[in-house]
């Protein structure tokens, strides 16, 4: 939602699939542009890091805990 809402704010045309124009929401402005691109930014690097401690506590029940709780996520 964010990069899309920042591409309508740098004036670029927005094509879904190859074929259907998103109309755009908003005008071009400098100021809430580089807001959008702060959110965006931060909301990427929260995603990476909660994906990265995810692995992390999948890899603790597995070598440390020694539970099944891995082998069960994979064959799923």
């Amino acid at each position: 939602l964010t990069g899309y809402l920042l591409s309508n704010r740098m004036g670029e045309a927005i094509v879904l699939f190859g074929s259907i124009n998103l109309p755009p929401l908003l005008v071009a402005d400098q100021a809430q542009m580089a807001l959008m691109e702060s959110v965006h930014k931060w909301i990427n690097y929260s995603l990476i890091g909660i994906t990265t401690l995810h692995i992390l506590a999948a890899f603790k029940h597995h070598m440390i805990d020694r539970d099944a709780t891995l082998h069960r996520m994979w064959l799923r």
